[in-house]
């Protein structure tokens, strides 16, 4: 029996490993772009496809693409409309935007004045923010409905995939898993960003230096330059940040390979164990600054260093 589990089509043909591994949705283009491993002038000889498969399978995508337009045709004045209402922003805009497609001939200046919030009587349409919240939802509910209405790019994925042989299905699957790839790291950077923009907002202000510390009394500050190494030259040795680089590094690099949800809980563990004392290497929490307290009998042990904190690997973040 064929293999049939197909790309970007969710648990359609059993619940295997490759159903699995193709459970995400695949976007239109990059399935074209993947069979291009057949079709294209750099395919390899064993997985060419013929002339016989070639006409099918640009036949079945026309069938496909032609059918879209028609259904978009369709829906594209109500679509117009209620792109207006729902207030879309960003990513969400720009594919609803590439769904509804370019003004026909002679629409332009329509267009123009739909995105200018401008009615077509010439009266003023709400702005963006003073569409009420019902309205809104109202509109990016039966702007769901349409799309999901539209012909699906599962059928034209199926019907494409059980024409091609084993060798065939396995180059479309190398593509397949390079996009796969980069799509994985561009979700990881933008968590990351996202965690930074967060902490950056959630940081309390930071004083400046002069408030953040007393002012030396010019005594003072002779003796440290004095105690200071110096070079041959004279001039103070540059500080040891490359160790410190290095160590935040190899971090980066480890943390890149987490998925978002273990980087969320590595952040969390560690956070818990600096806030309670409990990281190796950080202050415990003790009495209060200045109050004589005799030395723990081990007290000579120094701290170990960053290289020694045990930061959790992949396989031991739940």
């Amino acid at each position: 029996m064929k293999d049939r589990d197909v790309p970007g089509v969710p648990g359609a043909f059993g619940s295997g490993t490759g159903a699995r591994r193709m459970a995400e949705r695949i976007p239109p283009e990059v399935l074209r772009e993947a069979l291009g491993a057949l079709l294209g002038d750099d395919a390899a000889p064993d997985v060419r496809a013929d002339e016989a498969l070639a006409r099918k399978i640009r036949g079945i995508e026309q069938e496909y693409r032609a059918a879209q337009r028609a259904y978009m045709a369709e829906h594209r004045e109500e679509m117009i409309e209620l792109r207006r209402e729902a207030n879309l922003g960003g990513r969400g805009a720009q594919e609803l935007d590439r769904a509804i497609g370019r003004p026909r001939p002679g629409e332009a200046p329509r267009e123009r004045r739909r995105d200018a919030d401008v009615a077509m009587d010439g009266s003023e349409s709400p702005m963006m923010g003073e569409v009420p919240d019902e309205q809104q939802a109202a509109a990016r509910q039966r702007l769901r409905q349409i799309m999901e209405g539209a012909p699906r790019v599962e059928d034209f994925a199926t019907r494409v995939w059980e024409s091609l042989a084993a060798p065939q299905r396995a180059a479309v699957e190398a593509r397949l898993d390079e996009w796969r790839a980069a799509e994985a790291k561009r979700r990881e950077e933008a968590y990351v960003r996202q965690r930074a923009m967060e902490r950056e907002r959630n940081a309390p202000a930071a004083q400046p230096e002069s408030a953040q510390r007393p002012a030396r009394r010019p005594q003072a500050e002779a003796e440290m330059m004095q105690r200071r190494p110096q070079m041959a030259d004279g001039q103070a040795p540059e500080r040891p940040n490359v160790a410190a680089a290095q160590r935040r590094e190899r971090l980066m690099r480890l943390f890149e390979r987490l998925s978002p949800e273990q980087q969320e809980n590595m952040l969390q563990r560690l956070e818990n164990a600096l806030r309670d004392g409990t990281m190796p290497g950080a202050a415990a929490p003790g009495p209060a600054r200045g109050r004589a307290q005799r030395a723990p009998a081990d007290a000579a042990k120094p701290a170990p260093s960053m290289d020694g904190v045990e930061v959790p690997g992949p396989a031991e973040v739940d």
